[in-house]
């Protein structure tokens, strides 16, 4: 093979490379807040588990390279409301994100929100109308 052979076909190999990848990673949690601060929350199922794959905050770091040291899914159920919820933990800090759906009092809710716990801090945020959620569609798990 010629090498402008070679670096012709380069090119496919590393696009059918990545896209492997990606068909591996499914997307079930997308955040976006904008105020007070900035801050993009992604979680997705990646192979036979599921991760944080983006945590993004001005001022709070959180590790997300390494495997988390638990991850669970759990849901809440009454009369016309549902909670689902992925609790994350990296070592002192947790983060929990959840899909709360209400049609109580004939009013319709739709919410998704981060909590983030590091120690005795805790901040929570509410997602804005430019994120989405499959949560509902995950069996429970511990």
């Amino acid at each position: 093979m010629t090498t402008s052979k070679a670096l012709t076909t380069l090119p496919l190999f590393l696009i059918a490379s990545c896209q492997a990848t990606e068909s591996d990673t499914n997307t079930v949690f997308k955040c976006y807040v904008d105020n007070p601060a900035p801050i993009y929350v992604v979680a997705s199922k990646v192979g036979n588990t599921y991760a944080l794959t983006h945590f993004e905050h001005p001022k709070l770091k959180l590790d997300i390279g390494s495997t988390a040291d638990s991850v669970n899914k759990s849901s809440y159920h009454r009369a016309l409301v549902s909670e689902h919820s992925m609790h994350f933990s990296y070592d002192e800090n947790k983060v929990v994100i959840s899909d709360y759906h209400s049609e109580e009092l004939g009013t319709l809710t739709q919410e998704y929100s981060v909590t983030f716990t590091q120690g005795d801090n805790k901040q929570y945020w509410l997602c804005n109308d430019k994120s989405e959620s499959t949560l509902p569609t995950i069996e429970d798990f511990d």
